[in-house]
């Protein structure tokens, strides 16, 4: 509480009552206070062991990528674990947002354990995909390289259609004949990529997909085998 008076000197007021001396102030002096710049003051959250920083920044979110700091978050597909950070994924994945429940408990730690992370199963995504996918979010793109596509491929990334395509062997020697290998696939692989972007519901990373695509499906206007493995995939 704050004691108002009309004098400029409030002291006549105080001398009276003593034991509000340090509620006092005059009206000249609160208008004075009021005209006055105030200091910006910044007041930061601290940031705890389990929480991840807001980023919102490409730059900054890359550095998490796969980095368990501060990961609250374990994907888990065909036995292997992704770290991965609700403030990142969750407002860029409608998915992710839906079905992490941001209401339900996290486990205790045991022991010692100080890192909480709440377990999500993937059942239907291969880990070659979900890598590229988490990538985008935490970088803002995904990369592919021969070694790339030609890993998927042996993963099973090519349909099991044996009267449009058959499974290419990957084991090649000659660096030249892998990058033929996996540009006649990369629309194969890019095409996949837009069906995890479309089932995570991440609308820019099926655009960026579905941009790839179009471009590797043009280098295969005469390579007919690529084109069918292309057509196969989009197709079935």
């Amino acid at each position: 509480m704050i004691i108002v008076t009309d004098d400029v000197n409030p002291s006549r007021f105080v001398t009276t009552y003593p034991h509000l001396a340090e509620l006092v102030v005059s009206r000249s002096q609160l208008e004075l206070s009021a005209t006055s710049t105030p200091t910006r003051q910044h007041h930061h959250k601290p940031t705890t062991m389990n929480e991840t920083p807001l980023l919102t920044d490409v730059s900054e979110r890359a550095a998490y990528f796969l980095n368990p700091l501060f990961s609250d978050i374990t994907l888990i597909c065909d036995g292997q674990y992704f770290p991965a950070h609700r403030p990142i994924i969750c407002p860029q994945s409608r998915y992710f947002a839906r079905t992490i429940d941001q209401s339900r408990p996290y486990p205790e730690p045991r022991g010692r354990q100080t890192n909480r992370t709440r377990p999500i199963l993937l059942q239907h995504t291969p880990p070659y995909l979900l890598i590229r996918v988490l990538e985008f979010l935490y970088k803002g793109d995904y990369t592919v390289s021969s070694a790339t596509i030609l890993n998927a491929i042996d993963s099973g990334l090519l349909r099991e259609n044996t009267a449009v395509t058959r499974t290419p062997n990957t084991n090649i020697a000659n660096a030249v004949d892998r990058d033929r290998l996996a540009i006649r696939y990369a629309a194969c692989f890019h095409a996949r990529v837009y069906a995890q972007a479309e089932y995570f519901v991440i609308e820019s990373l099926q655009a960026l997909a579905a941009d790839r695509f179009s471009t590797a499906l043009w280098s295969l206007r005469q390579d007919e085998d690529g084109l069918a493995a292309a057509m196969a995939e989009i197709y079935d």
